[in-house]
């Protein structure tokens, strides 16, 4: 591998091997050791419209740790001109992030990155979000094909995943893929994705929310541009709050080969949807299951601007007093029990 390595490892050699990476194209390998004590902000600004890829790898979490004393983000790719500029082939792979108790700090920010991805990270300990991945501008300032995978990301304070607009644009992040994660014990929701046909696929998240929070996942678009297509595959939800999945601002949204567990109070459903308009809700051959020691619940809900629903062949373990669905008279509703 063609790679640049800091010359020590102060913030400014990491800065200027950075720097000099992205000029050059190589790689910029960051070698186990010691933990790297961050006190200067790590960006990589793209300032050309010809593509020019970033590439950031270290030895993994655990060898390649690296400890924020920033305020914001510790590791921020974006462009200078997201109007008419773009960022190609951003990839990050291999590093442990966490803070140091700062209010104000987040993780990893990517910014009109098109086929960027993040791999092999855990990211932890943070105040603010884990991963960022914002729209910035219409058509070229849009995220695109960006995966987030085999990542571990634990007590971050507002979102373990936050993927959304960074102004008022009727656009929003495209085709961004969750895989494989491990997402747990964040303040206000595990993955918030407000983004245009996101897919979260193989991951667990856990312990996410809070009675006033988005629980562990939440799908929805913007006033004025409606998310489509979200689909939610092979996912395992567990104590979450208020709910495991919502929507809203959605056309669709496919729920399938999931399990929905219950496992303490405060949970008012399972998947909660369409108090903001949402087209359709289709659950198929997903598991859910209630404790014992838990108030009632109504484990698919909707709410009166869901127009239209689907559930087929899952699974309900559910307590006597437990509801398997409640929706309104309005919404049309197939339903195919097994």
């Amino acid at each position: 591998m063609d790679c640049i390595k800091p010359a020590d490892r102060s913030s400014s050699a990491v800065v200027a091997a950075l720097a000099e990476a992205h000029e050059s194209g190589r790689t910029l390998y960051l070698p186990g050791g010691d933990t790297y004590e961050i006190d200067q902000p790590l960006e990589v600004v793209t300032t050309t419209t010809q593509p020019r890829a970033v590439s950031i790898v270290g030895d993994g979490p655990g060898r390649t740790v690296l400890r924020s004393h920033v305020a914001g983000s510790l590791l921020r790719l974006r462009t200078a001109t997201p109007a008419s500029q773009q960022a190609w082939y951003s990839s990050i792979a291999g590093l442990e992030i966490t803070g140091d108790g700062s209010e104000d700090q987040s993780g990893v920010e990517l910014r009109d990155q098109w086929l960027g991805a993040i791999r092999d990270c855990h990211i932890h300990d943070i105040k603010q979000d884990g991963i960022a991945v914002w729209a910035e501008a219409a058509n070229t300032g849009i995220p695109r094909l960006t995966r987030i995978e085999r990542c571990a990301i634990w007590r971050c304070g507002r979102h373990g995943v936050r993927l959304g607009r960074a102004s008022e644009i009727y656009a929003l992040p495209y085709q961004v893929a969750v895989d494989g994660c491990d997402v747990e014990w964040c303040g206000d929701c595990g993955i918030y994705a407000e983004a245009d046909a996101p897919r979260i696929s193989r991951s667990i998240v856990a312990y996410c929310g809070s009675p006033t929070g988005h629980g562990g996942v939440f799908i929805t678009g913007v006033p004025g541009y409606t998310s489509g297509a979200a689909i939610v595959e092979s996912v395992g939800f567990e104590r979450n709050w208020p709910y495991h999945l919502g929507a809203q601002r959605a056309f669709g949204v496919r729920v399938s080969e999931s399990a929905f567990i219950r496992a303490t109070d405060g949970e008012r459903s399972c998947i909660e949807a369409g108090d903001e308009y949402v087209a359709t809700l289709s659950v198929e051959r997903c598991m859910f299951r209630s404790q014992v020691a838990v108030a009632p619940v109504v484990a698919v809900r909707g709410g009166v601007k869901l127009a239209s629903v689907r559930l087929r062949d899952c699974a309900w373990n559910l307590k006597a007093t437990d509801a398997r669905y409640a929706f309104d008279p309005k919404t049309r509703a197939a339903i195919e029990e097994l």
